[in-house]
């Protein structure tokens, strides 16, 4: 077999909790790497990866500012942009619950929309042909939830979307449909990953702080989290370890493009705070739901396995993050998992 060259990426927000998984496994195989943080973070941790010494650089930069990511664009085969959460509030500390659709999609849905579009434009000056988008399943939200989603006949609504002000659910659904037409007009190969709530061990101490990881701490401390009683619905999960894998798997296949679900399954809350109940103390847990619960969002999951990536049970992804969080644990042991092999509509999404 002839051996695979070491693939030249660039990964926009390598910092974050999705970016460092995509760095690490890309640096695990040999890969080099260049990867983007923002001001406000602390980059330094990541060198404690195995192979970093050699072959990782890392490039301050500013979706703001698309020419920021020069540095690190520059000799790239390959980006992965990972570097676009959902953001919650407008610039003045308005939660996107108190906006109005017109002022939703001025101040949070096409700030982000071109944020994307720029980084594109940023990677095609470089002559950079293969792209992997993380996003997520916000933006295959069929109106009737008893379908089977795929990926491509499920896009969601837009426009509806805005009116119903889910303007975190319109980010991703707009700076995706922005990425496509870019993507189609430059001739680059664009894959988008379609993730969920992303459960797994954080790799570097601010990666515990975030949305879903606080979370998941204050139930391992034994405080309740988001729920004071059981919801009805569901939540589908991502392993951030199986996510990294798929990137990577879809920058090296060259059949792949278009969108993937990159998620393990989706399973009732009820069967979630099952699981969950096996690694927290009882006072973590919500009440008994009022009813029975609804059935689980289902997935065909037939593009995601033509990658190749294997995932994960949630069993498993479970009790590997509150593993990682158990109480005692302190910031500064966190980077120690750095040498190991870390939504539906229920719950807020989570990708980025």
């Amino acid at each position: 077999m002839t051996k695979r060259p070491p693939l030249r990426l660039c990964v926009a927000g390598g910092t974050g909790f999705v970016g460092a998984h995509v760095v690490r496994a890309a640096l695990a195989r040999g890969d080099e790497v260049a990867a983007t943080w923002h001001a406000a973070e602390e980059p330094s941790r990541l060198y404690a990866l195995p192979g970093a010494a050699q072959r990782l650089r890392l490039h301050p930069a500013d979706t703001a500012d698309p020419a920021s990511f020069d540095p690190a664009l520059r000799g790239a085969d390959a980006l992965c942009i990972a570097c676009f959460p959902t953001r919650r509030q407008a610039a003045d500390g308005t939660r996107e619950a108190q906006l109005d659709p017109q002022r939703g999609a001025a101040e949070l849905v096409q700030p982000l929309e071109q944020a994307c579009l720029g980084l594109m434009a940023a990677a095609d000056r470089h002559g950079i042909r293969r792209v992997v988008l993380c996003s997520s399943t916000a933006s295959a939200d069929p109106q009737d939830p008893a379908v089977v989603r795929n990926e491509i006949d499920h896009v969601s609504d837009l426009a509806a979307q805005l009116a119903a002000r889910r303007f975190g659910a319109a980010q991703k659904t707009a700076m995706e449909q922005a990425a496509q037409r870019f993507a189609q007009a430059a001739g680059i190969r664009l894959s988008i990953l379609l993730a969920s709530m992303v459960v797994g061990p954080p790799l570097l101490p601010a990666h515990a702080e975030g949305h879903v990881l606080a979370m998941l701490r204050d139930l391992a401390a034994g405080r309740l989290g988001w729920h004071r009683q059981v919801p009805a619905g569901s939540m589908s999960l991502t392993d951030p370890d199986a996510l990294a894998r798929m990137v990577l798997a879809a920058l090296d296949q060259p059949q792949a493009s278009g969108r993937y679900f990159a998620i393990t399954e989706s399973r009732t809350w009820q069967d979630l705070y099952g699981i969950m109940a096996r690694h927290v103390p009882a006072s973590a847990l919500p009440a008994p739901a009022a009813g029975p619960p609804e059935p689980p969002t289902r997935f065909d999951f037939t593009r995601r396995e033509s990658l190749g990536v294997a995932m994960p049970p949630v069993e498993e992804m479970v009790a590997r993050t509150f593993a990682a969080l158990a109480p005692g644990r302190s910031a500064e042991a966190l980077p120690s998992s750095l040498s190991t092999d870390q939504g539906d509509r229920h719950a807020p999404d989570s990708t980025a």
